[in-house]
């Protein structure tokens, strides 16, 4: 925070005081921000995290429910992982996950939201998606991560996703949608 004057000597203590307070009380406001937003995403791809979709999924099927509104959910998952992990390690792994995740994002649309799911799994919430419109994401999403090999230091690392969409039906729970999400994946 700054503040000028032309003239010299033109703030008296009690400006003085109250600029520190308001840089104090803006710096205390943005620390709440970054911190509510490193309690809701996943360290290391940046998607949100569990916690998040656990308040935001109802919030957006009340929401849908309310306004008559479709949303739809899609599970993806990260096809023959494990032998990532077991052929080039985690820490290649890790590097992988946080590229099928920067995919996923440029793949979606605004406003929908990418939510590590757990392992290497990813959810999808699709406001105003009817299962069309998800299935059409859902597409775009495989498309994107196996367009071209991950890059990883001097690994070329041909990856594929599978995504299972499930459309919300009126008065569904979260944990029954995604439940159908998930059968569908398979």
């Amino acid at each position: 925070l700054t503040a000028t004057s032309g003239r010299h000597a033109a703030f008296q203590k009690s400006d003085v005081e109250l600029l520190a307070f308001l840089a104090t009380t803006i710096a205390l406001d943005m620390e709440n921000l970054r911190l509510h937003r490193v309690s809701v995403t996943d360290r290391m791809t940046g998607a949100f995290n569990r916690e998040f979709l656990a308040i935001r999924l109802p919030q957006e099927l009340e929401l849908a429910d309310g306004n008559e509104r479709s949303l739809a959910v899609a599970m993806v998952d990260v096809d023959h992982f494990k032998d990532v992990n077991d052929q080039h390690g985690h820490d290649v792994g890790d590097d992988v996950l946080c590229e099928i995740a920067r995919r996923l994002r440029a793949a979606i649309r605004a406003g929908d939201l990418l939510v590590r799911y757990g392992g290497e799994e990813f959810l999808v919430v699709l406001p105003r998606a009817n299962a069309g419109q998800a299935w059409e994401v859902g597409e775009r999403m495989r498309t994107r991560v196996a367009l071209s090999p991950v890059v990883v230091g001097p690994r070329l690392l041909p990856l594929r996703v599978s995504v299972g969409i499930a459309q919300h039906k009126l008065g569904e729970s979260a944990t029954e949608l995604i439940r159908r999400a998930d059968g569908a994946l398979y």
